[in-house]
């Protein structure tokens, strides 16, 4: 018959313990005496809790994992057959000349896609035009601003839109490379 857990427990205690004392180097072995401040030799008692807490603590770990693995087997058998249905999957699909899945899109009708988010940039560019329009300004046709300044329509679309000056100053150079907006 096999030994309790407890008697294993106490076997592999002694074994530490007798390793843990033959084998400690003598910084191991000493420890700071906290009512003299100074350096003492361990006792055999102080390195037996030590090694009894080690011990306790694997086993608990042990134990933890062990109620664990009926649950973490499920996990697994089910990330395996959901594998297993993928292979299959592959390997029904038609193939072309290099043995390569040929994966035709899917075109369901009933969903409709999900619009794309605009960027910030292209949403910042149209609401610059857009607020030149409402303001009656032709974007192709601004009055050149003074050097250092930005041109009154430019001004006037800035304060609307509450942009900062650095985030106009870009939007309206992206539009004027863009040729959307032109100063005369």
């Amino acid at each position: 018959m096999g030994k309790s857990t407890d008697a294993k427990l106490d076997d592999l205690m002694s074994v530490r313990l007798a390793r843990r004392l033959l084998g400690e180097t003598v910084q191991e072995a000493v420890v700071m005496d906290p009512q003299t401040g100074l350096p003492r030799a361990k006792t055999r008692a102080e390195i037996q809790e030590e090694v009894q807490a080690e011990v306790l603590s694997e086993h608990l770990e042990l134990e933890r994992l062990r109620r664990l693995e009926p649950y973490r087997s499920r996990g697994r058998q089910r990330a395996q057959a959901r594998y297993v249905e993928l292979v299959d999957d592959l390997r029904q699909r038609p193939q072309d000349s290099l043995g390569m899945s040929v994966v035709a899109p899917v075109n369901r009708a009933d969903e409709v896609p999900a619009p794309k988010p605009v960027q910030r940039r292209v949403a910042q560019e149209q609401a610059i035009l857009a607020e030149l329009h409402k303001l009656g300004h032709d974007p192709m046709a601004l009055p050149r601003p003074v050097p250092g300044k930005a041109s009154t329509p430019v001004q006037e679309v800035r304060t609307n839109l509450r942009y900062t000056p650095d985030v106009m100053q870009k939007a309206v150079s992206r539009l004027r490379d863009d040729g959307r907006i032109a100063f005369v």
